[in-house]
């Protein structure tokens, strides 16, 4: 006798579908709370974003009075107030949905639209920071060339010696941090909260989180100053994790090349950065300035879309970053250990 199963009739049975959308590959992104905020311009027919400076202290001026009651020679302190500008540019992105779809998906696919497009733009901010820290421009273009800001795990100031290094010989320790934060004690960068801050890939921060000496987050008896996305501490230096971190090649056996793929085998060296306080500006984003991101919905027929099929959605942004002082941050290039 036959036996009828559930696959004799499996054209009765509907796919089940869960609700519950999974988790996604959402990157740690860390530099925009260190920028000094600009405030976008409104109305005042520029498209430029502007800091100021006054120099450093100077003795130069200071002169002792020989005779008493006379005042000395031409001795008066000149004012000098220097600038760094940087021109506004516009980004956009978009995201096209059928109307047939939204009156059939089973998720809120505007919905995600928006927060995809915020996330893009988001990571492409932070992006932009990380490549004028480095390479002194914002499309990522040029080489990683040495700069007296750049430093090379286990190997100081010496680009060659880093990149023809093994692994284990190039890898960020402690040491590297130290003598990073010293440099920036020398150039009196001005601290964050009191001290310095490292961005560092976690690769990096696997390689010094080992150290006796590092004290992680989750042991701190005060957690009142603690930084989104810190690890730990190195006497005082902060590590905060960051999965932005760009990574290079070797465009010979002494330089560095361009900035590659993430976590990629041909560009092993990541640029970790350790940060004092004004080492960047970028464009506060707040406010109501036309140049504060929009994000902006098309929809309705109209004359590219007489039909009514598609709805736009779409999100523009006027960013830029640029340094404020070189004399404040530390590029320090290492290589995993894993």
């Amino acid at each position: 006798m036959a036996l009828v199963t559930s696959g004799s009739l499996s054209d009765q049975y509907q796919k089940y579908f869960s609700k519950m959308l999974l988790e996604r590959q959402l990157p740690i992104l860390q530099m925009e709370q260190f920028g000094v905020k600009a405030t976008l311009p409104r109305k005042n027919g520029n498209k430029e974003v502007t800091f100021f400076r006054y120099d450093n202290p100077s003795i130069s001026n200071i002169v002792e009075i020989t005779s008493e009651g006379t005042t000395p020679g031409n001795n008066a302190r000149q004012l000098t107030l220097s600038t760094v500008s940087a021109a506004l540019k516009q980004y956009a992105s978009l995201v096209k949905l059928s109307t047939l779809l939204e009156a059939t998906n089973l998720f809120d696919s505007l919905s995600q639209a928006t927060t995809q497009l915020s996330e893009d733009h988001a990571l492409h901010a932070d992006t932009l920071v990380h490549r004028v820290l480095t390479l002194n421009n914002t499309d990522g273009t040029g080489t990683a060339s040495t700069a007296a800001f750049h430093r090379y795990a286990q190997n100081g100031t010496t680009s060659s010696a880093f990149i023809a290094a093994t692994a284990a010989n190039s890898a960020f320790t402690a040491l590297d941090l130290l003598d990073a934060v010293t440099s920036l004690r020398v150039d009196k960068a001005p601290t964050i909260k009191g001290g310095y801050v490292l961005v560092a890939d976690p690769r990096t921060a696997r390689s010094i989180l080992n150290d006796d000496d590092y004290i992680q987050a989750h042991h701190y008896n005060n957690t009142d100053s603690l930084l989104k996305g810190e690890v730990g501490t190195y006497y005082g230096i902060k590590t905060l994790l960051s999965h932005n971190v760009l990574s290079y090649g070797s465009s010979t056996s002494t330089t560095l090349g361009s900035a590659g793929a993430y976590n990629s085998s041909t560009t092993p060296f990541l640029a970790n950065i350790v940060l004092g306080d004004q080492a960047f500006g970028v464009p506060s984003l707040t406010g109501d300035s036309p140049y504060s991101p929009k994000v902006l919905l098309s929809t309705g027929p109209d004359k590219n879309d007489p039909l009514d099929l598609q709805t736009v959605v779409a999100l523009k942004t006027y960013y830029t970053a640029v340094r404020l002082n070189t004399a404040f941050y530390r590029v320090v290039f290492s290589r995993s250990e894993v």
